[in-house]
């Protein structure tokens, strides 16, 4: 139910984005980097990203980390019944953290067999990222779950009116405080004329490691990688109850 409600919800994201790129007013502008002797391009854009869609995000992102932690209770009270209050999935940032967390008895009332599925899962920075970057999210501030970002040159939509000397490079840089996105850096020995239209997406926060993707994308994808494991679990569970003839 919970990664059904995330997989709903992704969907209305994906819709409130697409209107927010296509309608949201925005002027370009120019500035000078003085030190690099260039210049950037940019848009400015009349409001920030609404908070409507960074809370999606944030509702999306507990959704599916819940549906893990619902699925390893849900193991728990299959194997032993009762209503039992040590169970969790287990995430951290290193591998020696959810060792750590199995020591002080976070699964103490989980199946040994359901706590060596987690253990190789491996939801850590250094395995399994989009599991430990879900959790990563749902732990960030709201302000923090997305960021508007430009794609590369290949993304730029360039009408050329004339170009004698232009020496450029793509970028993708988005200031909040300002509204402004900088999408295009070119020396300042340049000489042309141009129309340069950036394509814009709302991305996941960089600090999340999965920036390079559109943030509905990223989703999808993250929810797939939750429905796999809550999958696992559940037919773990299922083979232990059947062998001790549950």
């Amino acid at each position: 139910m919970l990664i059904q409600e995330a997989r709903e919800r992704i969907a209305s994201l994906e819709q409130r984005i697409e209107s927010f790129v296509r309608e949201e007013k925005r002027t370009g502008g120019i500035e000078r980097d003085a030190k690099a002797d260039e210049y950037m391009l940019y848009v400015q854009f009349e409001s920030g990203i609404p908070n409507k869609i960074s809370l999606d995000v944030r509702a999306i992102a507990r959704d599916l980390r819940d549906a893990l932690d619902h699925a390893v209770y849900a193991s728990a009270v299959a194997i032993s019944g009762g209503d039992p209050k040590r169970t969790k999935f287990l995430t951290a940032d290193t591998e020696e953290g959810i060792k750590d967390d199995i020591g002080r008895g976070r699964c103490r009332d989980v199946h040994p067999d359901i706590v060596a599925l987690m253990i190789a899962e491996g939801a850590h920075q250094a395995g399994n990222r989009t599991l430990w970057a879900l959790n990563q999210f749902r732990n960030q501030n709201t302000h923090k779950a997305v960021t508007l970002a430009a794609l590369d040159s290949g993304g730029l939509g360039i009408q050329s009116a004339n170009i004698r000397y232009l020496r450029w490079q793509g970028m993708s840089e988005w200031r909040s405080t300002t509204r402004c996105l900088y999408f295009l850096r070119f020396t300042g020995d340049s000489k042309f004329d141009l129309q340069v239209d950036p394509m814009v997406e709302i991305r996941l926060h960089e600090s999340l490691g999965l920036a390079g993707e559109a943030a509905g994308l990223a989703l999808l994808k993250i929810a797939a990688e939750v429905e796999r494991v809550v999958d696992a679990i559940q037919t773990e569970t299922a083979r232990i109850l059947r062998e001790r003839g549950g």
